[in-house]
Formats: C-alpha cells, sequence, structure tokens
C-alpha cells in the first residue's frame, strides 16, 4: 500500500470543511525497516536505526499528542521523562 498524507482543514460537518489525501510515496516504510533490518542480521552488523531511535521516535509522537491536547509547551520533545521509560 502507498503512504497517503490526508489534510484536513476547517470544521468537520460544515461547508467549510475539505481533505485531501496525497500519496507521498509507494515504498512503505517498515518494509524498507524490515529490508535493513534483515541486511544487518545477514551482514552481521548493527542496524541503521536501534532501539534507542525507535524510542526517541516514540517520545515525539507522544510529545506531539501531549502538545496538541494540552496546548503547553514541549521542552526537549524527544525524548523520555526517566519515569516514562520501565519495563
Amino acid at each position: 500500500m502507498p503512504t497517503q498524507l490526508a489534510i484536513e482543514v476547517g470544521k468537520a460537518d460544515t461547508s467549510r470543511a475539505w481533505r485531501t489525501v496525497e500519496t507521498v510515496s509507494y515504498i512503505e516504510a517498515f518494509k524498507r525497516e524490515l529490508i535493513e533490518f534483515h541486511a544487518a542480521i545477514r551482514e552481521d552488523r548493527a542496524p541503521r536505526t536501534d532501539g534507542a531511535d525507535g524510542l526517541h521516535d516514540v517520545a515525539l509522537c507522544t510529545a506531539i499528542a501531549r502538545v496538541y491536547m494540552s496546548g503547553e509547551p514541549a521542552v526537549a520533545p524527544s525524548e523520555f521523562a526517566p519515569a516514562e521509560v520501565q519495563a
């Protein structure tokens, strides 16, 4: 499936709302990650993106949602607070 970006503007369910969908890539990011992971294993090397990088991505996504819901700015949005990193 191609990666799509949906853009929604205006107030929902009114004549002042619109939505457009753009295809930004025909190569799924997850597929590319699996290909890279497979290559790293076969070549006996570390993957280009490690677990720590993935954790920073999750922290950034969490910060985006938190800022949207609270309206408060984020400080170091790609860093988890120690209390958030628990197994």
